[in-house]
């Protein structure tokens, strides 16, 4: 009856995404733009899609050339949005996801040349970075509706979920109307179904790319020490939009779930949560304590889980890169006060 649902809600949809429409074309006319270049990461709906790990993809492909400033509306922190929090690479202690939320608490972790802003009005941030960092780029996370900010480089993840989904909430998954695509200057499509939806709205111009993201081993948190996994029991612990794909990559790797704690996205872990996924850990003593990057950097808070946390590694694949490298290498080079090369 799910097709029932979705007829149901189709008028709340419709208005959803019209006044998100308008919003948005409001918000283009006043946009701020940058003295750096500006490149986006986001998706067309609601729920994950891929957005961190691409984000730190494109992280590290800038991060030898130019700083890559990060610039975040901090999902899920303690103050629900109101303070304004820079953190420089190099600075210790790092950032923690109650102060800036996890996401961009994890992807601090992967900077070593660069910065992490976060603001609810992400564009006061910029004259910031533009003074401190004449080279850098800045990469606006999950940023395809904050538009607030002018961009040089729209990119947009498509999975299946959004292809099979192909409504406004609350009748499908979509924040906006399908055309809105037709802004993205580059689409990573996570499947052929995905790619053929994407096709049919974006633009002519739009380069559109396959993506996958695949199991790219098994590691302590703690000092990133290599852990072989295959073969060994494991207590899944994971507060993220789609775990199912992240226990598939387990299986499939040999890992054997014995326990799965599944907790909402973005979920904040408490020390009751931690009793009792220590008690787990007691009943399953030679078990592996396993989870995502983006909840151990919420877990690493807890004593007696610290030293325990195992996480799966996951790394972006691009067909044809080549071409989204030498986009971004362009763009870089040309606002960039001192361009770098890439190579």
């Amino acid at each position: 009856m799910a097709w029932l649902r979705s007829v149901l809600a189709f008028p709340v949809a419709a208005f959803y995404a019209s006044v998100a429409a308008v919003v948005g074309w409001a918000r283009r006319r006043r946009r701020v733009r940058s003295g750096l270049p500006v490149i986006s990461v986001g998706n067309l709906s609601v729920g994950g899609s891929g957005k961190t790990p691409v984000a730190m993809h494109i992280a590290q492909m800038l991060q030898p050339h130019h700083p890559c400033i990060v610039l975040s509306r901090g999902y899920g922190r303690d103050d629900g949005g109101d303070e304004q929090l820079v953190w420089w690479s190099g600075q210790l202690p790092p950032p923690t996801p109650e102060r800036y939320g996890d996401e961009p608490s994890l992807i601090a972790r992967k900077l070593y040349n660069g910065a992490v802003g976060v603001a609810n009005r992400r564009a006061t941030l910029l004259p910031i970075f533009a003074a401190a960092r004449p080279d850098g780029v800045i990469l606006l996370d999950d940023g395809f509706q904050h538009q607030s900010v002018a961009r040089d480089l729209d990119l947009v993840i498509v999975d299946d979920a959004t292809a099979n989904a192909p409504l406004p909430i609350p009748a499908g998954r979509l924040r906006e109307w399908p055309g809105a695509l037709r802004r993205a200057d580059v689409i990573l499509a996570t499947s052929h179904r995905a790619a053929t939806w994407a096709k049919r709205h974006c633009a002519n111009t739009t380069l559109l790319l396959m993506m996958n993201t695949r199991f790219d081993g098994v590691t302590r948190w703690g000092d990133h020490a290599q852990i072989e996994a295959a073969g060994s029991a494991a207590i899944l612990v994971t507060g993220i939009a789609n775990p199912q794909r992240v226990a598939t990559m387990a299986t499939e790797q040999g890992v054997r779930i014995i326990e799965w704690l599944q907790f909402r996205d973005h979920h904040r872990y408490t020390q009751d949560h931690a009793n009792q996924i220590a008690n787990l850990m007691k009943q399953h003593p030679t078990a592996l304590l396993l989870t995502t990057e983006k909840d151990a950097v919420k877990l690493e808070q807890f004593p007696e889980l610290r030293g325990q946390v195992a996480v799966m590694k996951i790394s972006v694949e691009i067909e044809g890169e080549e071409k989204l490298t030498e986009l971004i290498r362009t763009i870089a080079s040309r606002r960039a006060t001192t361009p770098g090369s890439f190579h």
